[in-house]
């Protein structure tokens, strides 16, 4: 995450790259991509994992751009209305896409909202 956040942070004006800086960083990205090389080639199907790799660089990006997005409402805001309004937005998105994939099955939600749990909780 610091490499995207670096890079993310400078693009915002948050960060400043000084060459040293855009070195190591360089050197990082190349460690990962030794790290990874073997992970590639060592599953059946190579192509399932430079997906599955890429994934997870494109939500390490995501993640530090909303580090950086946020960084500013972290001076106005309470972490923990900043932590509520974070979630209930990503939730909002999320639902839609899930529901889409896969489905509602009534069975899965009962275990979570029937009888028991409700008078666990006391509704």
């Amino acid at each position: 995450m610091p490499i995207f956040l670096a890079f993310i942070g400078s693009l915002y004006g948050q960060e400043h790259l000084s060459a040293r800086r855009v070195g190591a960083i360089g050197l990082g990205v190349v460690g990962l991509v030794l790290l990874f090389s073997g992970r590639a080639g060592a599953a059946q199907d190579g192509a399932t994992a430079v997906l599955a790799l890429s994934s997870v660089a494109v939500g390490t990006a995501c993640y530090a751009w909303g580090s950086v997005i946020s960084r500013p409402l972290t001076q106005t805001m309470p972490p923990l209305v900043l932590a509520f309004w974070e979630t209930l937005i990503g939730a909002i998105g999320l639902v839609p896409v899930s529901l889409l994939i896969e489905g509602y099955d009534p069975s899965g939600v009962d275990p979570v909202c029937g009888p028991r749990p409700m008078q666990v909780l006391g509704l």
